[in-house]
C-alpha cells in the first residue's frame, strides 16, 4: 500500500480540486454575512465606510481564491508544489482575514448583540469550512485557529471568567475539529488509495490479457505469428479475394536447410538462435504488408497480399542473399544459413488448403533438386 507521499501528483491535484470545488459556493457568503451581520446589529450605521471597505476586501479575496482554483490545472502542470502552496496560502489568508474581522468587531463593538452575532457566525463558518475542506487535512487543519484564534486570544487578553471559559471552549473546539478533519481526510485518502489500487490492478489485468492474447497468436521464440493465427489471416485474404480479384495474394513455404544437422552438431540453443535470427532478418527485409509466420519447427509461411506475380521470387531471393552474409548465431559466428522455398498464388476457385498444398509440393521439389532454391507450384 502506498503512503500519502507516494500518491501520484494527479491524485493530490484531484484532492485539492475537490476541496476547492466544495468550498466554491461558500466563498462569496463571507462578504454577504459581513454586510448582513453588521447591518442587523446596527454596526454599519456608525462604521459604514469600514464595513464597505472590508466587504470589498472579502469580495476581492474570494475572486482571487476562485482564480487560483480555476488556474490549478495549468499551474500544477508547470509546478505542482508551487500551485499547491499558492492555493493553500490564498485559502488560509482568506480565512485569516475573516478571523481578524471577527476579533475586530468583538473587541470594538459596543452592542453585545453585534459581538455575539459575529461570533456565532464565525463559529458556524469555522465548523462548515472544516467539514467541507477536510478532504485536504493540511489545508483544513488551519481553518479553526485562523477563524477563531484571533478572537480567542482577544478574549483571553481581556480577561473575565466568561471570556476565559469561552476561550477554553474554542480550544476544545480546535482539538475536536482536528480530529474530525483527520477522520474525514483519512476516509477520502483511503478511497483514493483504493481507486489507485483498482487502477493498478486493471492495468495489470489488461497487460496480462494482452500478453495472453499475444501468446495465443504469436510464437514465443521468434515473435512471429503462429500457425493458428496465420491460418486465420490466410482465410481472411481468401475471403477478400473471393469478393475482389484485385485482392489476390501469394504464399511461400520456407524451410531452413539442414536445420536438423545444426541442432545435432551444436545443440538446440544454437538452433533457437538460428530461428530467432532468421525471423529478425526477415522482418527487416520483407514489406510491411507481408506477414511471416512460424509454421512449424524450422518451417515458415510467408503471406504476400496484393503482390504482383513476380514479387514473391524477388523478395525471397533478396532475403536469401542477405541471409548468406548474416552471422545467424552469436555462439557459432562461422555458421551460415540457406533455405528452400515453395511458392504458390491463390486462385479464385481454390481453398486455402489447396493453395498451401501447392506451395508444400513446390517446397518438396526445391529440396529434392538440391535445396537452396525456390520453386513455384
Amino acid at each position: 500500500m502506498r503512503s500519502p507521499a507516494e500518491l501520484p501528483p494527479s491524485y493530490l491535484l484531484q484532492r485539492l480540486r475537490d476541496a476547492a470545488a466544495r468550498s466554491r459556493s461558500g466563498l462569496f457568503l463571507y462578504p454577504l454575512f459581513w454586510i448582513v451581520l453588521t447591518q442587523a446589529g446596527g454596526y454599519s450605521a456608525n462604521h459604514m465606510a469600514m464595513v464597505l471597505l472590508h466587504a470589498c476586501g472579502l469580495v476581492l479575496g474570494a475572486a482571487g481564491r476562485l482564480y487560483l482554483e480555476f488556474d490549478l490545472e495549468r499551474a500544477a502542470a508547470h509546478n505542482f508544489g508551487s500551485a499547491q502552496r499558492g492555493f493553500r496560502w490564498a485559502a488560509w489568508g482568506y480565512q485569516g482575514y475573516w478571523g481578524l474581522l471577527c476579533a475586530c468587531i468583538f473587541g470594538t463593538a459596543e452592542a453585545d448583540n453585534v459581538r455575539w452575532l459575529m461570533l456565532m457566525a464565525t463559529i458556524g463558518l469555522a465548523a462548515g469550512a472544516c467539514a467541507i475542506m477536510a478532504v485536504d487535512a493540511t489545508l483544513a487543519r488551519w481553518y479553526p485557529p485562523l477563524l477563531l484564534g484571533p478572537t480567542a486570544l482577544l478574549m483571553a487578553w481581556q480577561g473575565g471568567y466568561s471570556n476565559w471559559a469561552l476561550a477554553a471552549v474554542f480550544v476544545v473546539f480546535f482539538f475536536y475539529a482536528q480530529r474530525i478533519i483527520r477522520l474525514v481526510a483519512g476516509d477520502y485518502e483511503g478511497r483514493q488509495r483504493a481507486n489507485l489500487l483498482l487502477e493498478e490492478r486493471a492495468r495489470e489485468i489488461a497487460a496480462a490479457h494482452d500478453h495472453m492474447r499475444r501468446l495465443a497468436s504469436h510464437d514465443h521464440l521468434t515473435g512471429l505469428v503462429n500457425r493458428r493465427h496465420a491460418t486465420q489471416l490466410l482465410q481472411h485474404q481468401a475471403d477478400l479475394h473471393r469478393r475482389s480479384e484485385a485482392a489476390s495474394f501469394s504464399i511461400a513455404l520456407i524451410d531452413l536447410d539442414h536445420f536438423k544437422r545444426i541442432n545435432d552438431q551444436w545443440g538446440h540453443g544454437v538452433g533457437d538462435e538460428v530461428l530467432h535470427g532468421f525471423a529478425q532478418l526477415a522482418r527487416g527485409v520483407l514489406r510491411e504488408s507481408d506477414t511471416l509466420a512460424r509454421w512449424g519447427g524450422e518451417e515458415f509461411l510467408l503471406l504476400l497480399p496484393d503482390a504482383p506475380d513476380s514479387l514473391p521470387e524477388a523478395g525471397i531471393e533478396r532475403l536469401r542473399t542477405q541471409l548468406k552474409d548474416l552471422r545467424i548465431s552469436p555462439t557459432v559466428p562461422a555458421l551460415r544459413l540457406d533455405f528452400s522455398a515453395g511458392i504458390s498464388r491463390h486462385r479464385p476457385d481454390d481453398t486455402v488448403e489447396q493453395t498451401i498444398d501447392r506451395a508444400d509440393r513446390a517446397l518438396y521439389l526445391a529440396k529434392a533438386e538440391g535445396r537452396g532454391r525456390s520453386k513455384r507450384g
